[in-house]
């Protein structure tokens, strides 16, 4: 299954899974990724995250996070916020070995100051498989461009 078949099945079924979800299955891990991105879904979030403690997260204003826990918790904030959206557009994928980095165009879409803003960003996440299983270990957002 590509990438793209990957995600628009991801994006359908949510967090939803199910039998045809291999736990070594790349596309697979990036699909849940993703759909629990959209879905505000921190457990399935999580379980496609690195086990170890060192994960990389770098936002849009340039802020670095370094653990696991952070990313956990800047997720479990950007969550509890119901109005925003996410949409993404796959634009590359590598995998060679027991690594992987997908490059996406992201749109956001959430109220500020009681207007509809919106931003669209490249992101980039690299995963590593670790005893047998895809983690997530770098997320970089970097913005392209927003508007009212």
């Amino acid at each position: 299954m590509g990438v793209f078949k990957a995600l628009a099945l991801g994006l359908v079924l949510g967090s939803g899974g199910g039998s045809a979800w291999a736990a070594d299955d790349f596309e697979a891990t990036l699909a849940k990724h993703l759909a629990a991105v959209s879905g505000r879904d921190l457990p399935a979030l999580e379980a496609t995250l690195t086990t170890g403690p060192d994960l990389t997260l770098i936002l849009p204003n340039a802020t670095r996070m370094t653990t696991r826990q952070a990313f956990v918790d800047f997720h479990k904030d950007f969550f509890a916020d119901k109005s925003w959206t996410m949409r993404f557009e796959p634009v590359s994928k590598t995998v060679a070995g027991d690594m992987a980095v997908v490059t996406l165009r992201t749109h956001w879409e959430g109220p500020d100051d009681g207007k509809v803003v919106w931003s669209e960003s490249w992101l980039t996440l690299v995963f590593r498989k670790e005893a047998g299983k895809w983690g997530l270990i770098y997320d970089q957002n970097t913005r392209i461009r927003t508007g009212p």
